[in-house]
């Protein structure tokens, strides 16, 4: 069997598609391929049970991205798949398929209810070819993820032997989350950045008692932090001790992750680095804000995520975090 897997999420989403890759290889003799976007490669950059990685530009501006384009759009029309798995509901994505060769695709229905994706799922549903399945907001995604998979291989007539991976997975080209790796247990890696615009970051105030309590617990710091957060990290950093609290700030993401992967414990607001961690199998507190815990927390045994009931970040204090942190150093070794 040769199967498409098309992902063109953010880097968080992406990154728990790790699992459904690694569930689908559990089926003999099947080669997997990916089409994503280059905002969130990184997810399948380095995965090695892809057998093949295609992503496009989403909005292609140089001559070079679009050749990369009508490389990749072109390659896909040759190849020939057994079923193409659509991990998105969103209509642009689902226009991709006119490129792809495949007598089966199974996707959730488009999420956004507009009247062209109802008119979509309900004439492409007339067809053997377009199998929907309906979305479940009040479960993981991994578990909509999981179902997804069950139901495509019931109608492709395969036995279903596959089991639900609890383990999410992020690999460079220097780590690979699979083999054993001694990791520090002295130091904490605290995030302060991530997406402002839907409050998913740590905000300074929270983040320096947050820093302090960890110091007073007898805990080393590595604060990370983007380029654009270097001035807030700086201001933060210049409170403590050298020492004690250090600073890492990187532009490649695998340079990030290969740093992060030496500790054992991480602490951050939700998105795309919180999913890389856990996927690093790194011991994860997540923040959150207003989104969904159940539906989008970090997908491995290892993590405790907290929120307080007015679901406001800036509501959470340091004694929230603090006790997670205790409660998953204690519990979850």
């Amino acid at each position: 069997m040769r199967i498409l897997v098309v992902r063109t999420d953010f880097l968080g989403d992406s990154v728990l598609s790790s699992t459904f890759i690694r569930m689908l290889k559990q089926l003999p003799d099947v080669q997997i391929d990916i089409l994503c976007y280059e905002y969130n490669f990184a997810a399948f950059q380095y995965n090695k049970y892809l057998d093949n990685q295609y992503y496009l530009y989403k909005i292609p501006v140089s001559s070079e991205e679009k050749l990369n384009n009508h490389q990749v759009l072109q390659s896909l029309e040759q190849n020939k798949y057994t079923a193409v798995f659509m991990l998105n509901r969103d209509f642009k994505t689902y226009k991709l398929l006119k490129h792809i060769d495949s007598p089966r695709v199974f996707g959730h229905r488009l999420g956004v209810k507009s009247i062209r994706s109802k008119m979509f799922c309900r004439f492409t549903s007339l067809s053997l070819k377009y199998n929907y399945l309906e979305y479940d907001n009040s479960i993981h995604e991994v578990i909509n993820q999981f179902n997804l998979l069950k139901f495509g291989l019931r109608i492709l007539n395969i036995p279903n032997t596959i089991t639900l991976d609890k383990h999410s997975y992020f690999y460079t080209e220097n780590f690979d989350p699979e083999e054993y790796h001694q990791k520090d247990t002295e130091t904490i890696v605290v995030n302060i950045s991530g997406r402002r615009d839907t409050v998913r970051y740590i905000p300074s105030s929270l983040a320096r008692v947050i820093i302090e309590d960890l110091v007073k617990l007898g805990k080393k710091v590595l604060v990370i932090a983007t380029n654009d957060e270097l001035v807030r990290a700086s201001e933060l950093l210049s409170q403590f001790d050298s020492l004690n609290v250090s600073l890492y700030t990187d532009g490649d993401l695998f340079n990030i992750a290969d740093t992060m992967a030496k500790y054992k414990y991480y602490i951050g607001a939700d998105g795309g680095l919180l999913h890389i961690a856990a996927s690093l199998q790194m011991h994860c507190i997540g923040l959150f804000h207003a989104q969904n815990i159940e539906a989008w927390h970090p997908w491995s045994i290892h993590q405790i995520c907290v929120q307080t009931p007015t679901k406001k970040i800036y509501d959470l204090t340091a004694d929230n975090v603090i006790k997670a942190f205790k409660e998953l150093e204690q519990n979850y070794d």
